[in-house]
């Protein structure tokens, strides 16, 4: 079987402080992807083997604006050692190395400091 997935989603943040997207293993390790204070950022700190190099385990981010209210479609393709992400299309694009010491397994949606809307979540095992 293939490790590699897509993850495709719609995220309304509304007026929460943070809204997200969270991969994790059993290992507790994790890779989080979020909305906040009008940033995209992906937060490999704890996404696994991290202490090769002390240049390694950081965030990644990017400015992000929106109107209120307004929804952020995102496109995001998970592999043994990389995760990309798109925003609405390209808008945004970001790709990250990571090592977890086994593969993600869990897929957590979080919302901090107020209620965010999820909808048209879908999820493709990429490959065979």
């Amino acid at each position: 079987g293939s490790e590699a997935f897509e993850i495709e989603l719609d995220i309304t943040p509304g007026v929460a402080a943070m809204t997200g997207i969270v991969l994790s293993n059993a290992k507790g390790e994790r890779l989080t992807m979020s909305i906040a204070d009008g940033k995209f950022v992906m937060d490999r700190t704890e996404s696994g083997l991290t202490d090769f190099s002390e240049q390694f385990p950081f965030a990644t981010w990017a400015p992000l604006s929106l109107c209120e209210g307004g929804t952020y479609h995102l496109d995001i393709f998970v592999d043994k050692c990389s995760v990309e992400a798109f925003v609405d299309g390209g808008r945004i694009a970001m790709t990250n190395l990571v090592f977890p010491t086994e593969p993600y397994g869990k897929i957590s949606l979080v919302s901090e400091g107020d209620e965010a809307r999820f909808s048209n979540v879908v999820v493709y095992q990429l490959g065979l």
